[in-house]
This record gives structure tokens, sequence and C-alpha cells, in this order.
């Protein structure tokens, strides 16, 4: 398979923005441990809105509850998200009671704010479940990245010579 030097910049681009936003610690994992960078370009303002949406739809009252809001989960919220909750519960009484912060995500924003990675890992896997991991990197994709990786790696050792 033959690939275009525009295909490779764009490559070379997306991972490397991928491992500097790792790098910078704003990585953010589901309980199941998919990352929100798999699925989520930070690089297009606008990848997250499909995931802010649905939170907004699917749990207004803690999308837009402020951060130092508490937000008393109903059952049906539990049972649904599980146990990525639980590392969100602060202190006994908010344990007992099923409380949580609000989330404070608006419905547009920047895709790897720590609003949206909150989110993320509190709402990710459910999010998955409902709209399909259709959007994580595609087997071609992959392959791309690693022919790109391997002609980068060819160009700087015959700059080296």
């Amino acid at each position: 398979m033959k690939i275009t030097e525009k295909r490779i910049r764009q490559i070379v681009k997306k991972v490397l923005l991928k491992e500097k936003t790792k790098a910078k610690g704003r990585d953010a994992k589901t309980a199941k441990g998919k990352s929100i960078l798999d699925y989520i370009n930070p690089a297009d303002k606008k990848a997250g809105y499909p995931f802010r949406a649905w939170v907004n739809a699917e749990y207004p009252e803690l999308a837009q509850a402020k951060r130092k809001q508490d937000v008393e989960l109903k059952p049906s919220v539990l049972s649904k998200i599980g146990s990525s909750i639980k590392r969100f519960f602060t202190g006994e009484k908010a344990k007992k009671n099923k409380i949580v912060k609000g989330l404070d995500l608006d419905k547009e924003g920047r895709p790897n704010n720590s609003y949206i990675r909150k989110a993320w890992i509190m709402l990710g896997d459910e999010y998955l479940d409902d709209v399909g991991e259709k959007e994580a990197p595609s087997k071609q994709e992959e392959e791309d990245i690693k022919e790109a990786r391997q002609l980068i790696r060819k160009i700087l050792l015959s700059r080296m010579r």
C-alpha cells in the first residue's frame, strides 16, 4: 500500500498530539480502560461535541450541576453507571447517600479540558455501550500509523548517516 506524504503528515501530527496530550497528563480512562484519546481527537475542536451532547441528554441533572454542587444519584442511574462512579464519592456521607459533585459540562467546549475528562471517566463506558465503539481507531488507521512511524525512522536514520 502506498501512502502519500500528506497522509504521513496528518498521521504524524495526530500521533504527536496524542503523545503530547498523554505526557501532559490529559488522558482519561474509563473503568474498563478505554482512553478518551482513542475516541476524541484533541486536535479537532468539535470532536467532543457528540459525547457532550449525549451526557447532557442522558444525565441533564448531573451534566448541568456546577462542579461544587452536590447531586444525589438515583438508583436507576447508579445501576447504569456501575463501578466507575465509586471513585467520585467524597466522604462517608456521600458514599451512603450516593452523592457526587456536578459535571458542569456544556454541550460545546474544548475536547480535552478537565470537564470532559471527568465526564469521560464517569460515563465513557456507558457512552461507548450506547453508541457503539465505531469511533475507535480502525485497523487501517493503526496500520497507517505503524507505516508512518517506520518511514519516519528510515528518514531520520538516513539523515544521520
